[in-house]
């Protein structure tokens, strides 16, 4: 869920709280007992709004994770070096994982790689695309990648 919606409901679930404690205040149950159990009750759901709004607040402020690539077209690389059998087989292996993860960015974007080390520009475009889409925190990051 996007965070902006998150955080909506949250100042939504603080409103209703809040709207309930005004209710409260104007009604009988002020009078009874129960009146201290809802208090409590009041008091437990802003904490618990408090501390939601909070870590939405938090996730929207945190740095995006570095990406790492176990696959560099880089010519001083390591992978830039590897057989053509090689690179296949790290394919298969990539496609074959990604079956299971199929919006994994790391892995969407190591096929990418390879698929460009192979020469397959169309492939790996399609995969670049695909790690863009699920990485909406940081799209330029992909397509600097692609270059």
């Amino acid at each position: 869920m996007p965070w902006p919606k998150t955080l909506w409901l949250h100042v939504c679930l603080v409103w209703s709280i809040g709207m309930f404690v005004a209710r409260l205040g104007t009604a009988e149950l002020v009078q009874h007992k129960l009146a201290l159990v809802s208090t409590i009750a009041v008091s437990l759901l802003v904490a618990i709004a408090f501390l939601q709004v909070t870590k939405a607040v938090e996730m929207t402020l945190a740095p995006p994770v570095p990406l790492e690539l176990a696959i560099s077209t880089a010519p001083e690389s390591a992978t830039y070096r590897l057989s053509q059998t090689e690179l296949e087989e790290q394919l298969t292996y990539f496609l074959a994982v990604l079956k299971q993860q199929p919006t994994h960015l790391g892995l969407l974007l190591n096929v990418g790689m390879l698929y460009e080390t192979l020469g397959n520009t169309r492939e790996a475009h399609y995969y670049f695309e695909l790690a863009a889409k699920n990485n909406r925190p940081t799209p330029r990051l992909v397509w600097g990648l692609e270059k």
